[in-house]
């Protein structure tokens, strides 16, 4: 867990999944950054920023720009704080540095908001995939991550290859079978909240966009990033009286648009 009291407005985002050929992805997220510059803030990446990850050892072009890149925001005043996601759980301290970013350690609870705000990438939440959730308890485990670790490169990167392959078979299976495996369980989600004293938790991974009212209790929420893909996201804003969720996409001539905040869901 991490208590933090972050500069605010806090932007936060996550699932974009760099280097899943989608370059229009990429182009969109430094135009994001860049919108960021001239304000005092705060940057929170929920994890998944990449498609893969094998160890902050193996260089790539694709890497060093996206370090390059918040690592020149960094430099301007704004705080960047980063999450492990289900696909990026072996970025280390190395590449943190470098991209000027501070690991933190899930749930992380925003204090400095009211009410105290919640968020975690959210495969946690995803219980009814029994199978998703044994692997995850073993590859969040430092031993096991330091067993891959100590893999040659090239016998890394064909086990995130086999991982990325297996991952989208494992979904697709999903989809058919159980659809209700890729999304939160209430139970996970009352659990959380409840232990933390939560009113309101925030969340990505499942890619379902959406705010939802009631979830734990009247006036609970549970507000869901979706995922970036080809030129569109999206961007959740906490400032300290309130929370908005945005759309954004890039246009033909490069430039960024925000869409009107996003409403609750009817239920």
């Amino acid at each position: 867990m991490s208590t933090l009291k972050p500069h605010l407005p806090l932007y936060v985002i996550a699932d974009l999944h760099l280097g899943g050929g989608a370059p229009a992805t990429e182009t969109l997220f430094y135009l994001f950054l860049e919108s960021l510059e001239p304000e005092d803030n705060s940057l929170l990446i929920l994890g998944d920023l990449f498609e893969v990850w094998t160890g902050d050892d193996i260089q790539s072009s694709l890497a060093s720009r996206v370090a390059g890149r918040l690592n020149r925001l960094s430099q301007t005043g704004t705080e960047i704080f980063f999450v492990h996601g289900n696909r990026d759980f072996l970025i280390g301290d190395q590449f943190a540095k470098s991209a000027g970013m501070t690991l933190l350690d899930e749930p992380i609870l925003v204090t400095n908001a009211s009410p105290t705000t919640g968020f975690v990438h959210g495969d946690c939440l995803c219980t009814a995939d029994e199978k998703f959730q044994r692997f995850r308890k073993k590859s969040r485990s430092r031993a096991w991550q330091r067993r891959v670790l100590s893999l040659p490169r090239f016998a890394r990167r064909w086990l995130g290859q086999f991982a990325r392959w297996r991952s989208q078979q494992h979904g697709q299976e999903n989809i058919k079978q159980a659809p209700q495996m890729g999304d939160v369980t209430s139970e996970a989600v009352n659990r959380l909240m409840t232990e933390h004293s939560l009113t309101r938790l925030v969340h990505g991974h499942t890619h379902r966009l959406g705010i939802h009212v009631n979830v734990n209790g009247p006036e609970t929420e549970r507000w869901v990033l979706g995922d970036w893909h080809d030129h569109a996201g999206s961007v959740l804003i906490l400032t300290e009286s309130g929370l908005t969720l945005h759309g954004i996409s890039v246009t033909p001539e490069k430039t960024m648009t925000w869409s009107e905040p996003l409403q609750a869901l009817a239920h």
